[in-house]
């Protein structure tokens, strides 16, 4: 499909719902959806329990759920287009 024929989607709506997405890299909290970043970052702050000072972001950005094949992890995220075949919105801070 030509990019002039790309119908737009509206981006699904997500509750604001924080969820570990801690990995080997460092410590990470992620809710599907774009959120404002003040709210997401209050909420942050009450669910992370332990300080966030210096913790990057928030940000937004598309990622994709794919099996570990190690076993190691539930499932990995990996950065996704918009649009692209299980893609969907995060809001997402971590600290490397």
């Amino acid at each position: 499909m030509s990019e002039t024929n790309r119908v737009e989607r509206p981006v699904k709506q997500y509750p604001l719902d924080l969820q570990n997405c801690s990995g080997d890299d460092g410590p990470g909290v992620m809710s599907k959806g774009h959120h404002d970043f003040e709210k997401f970052k209050a909420e942050a702050v009450t669910w992370w329990v332990e300080s966030i000072d210096g913790w990057d972001g928030p940000r937004h950005e598309w990622w994709r759920v794919v099996p570990d094949p190690t076993g190691d992890y539930k499932c990995l995220y990996h950065p996704a287009k918009p649009g692209a075949r299980g893609a969907f919105p995060v809001t997402v801070m971590d600290h490397y």
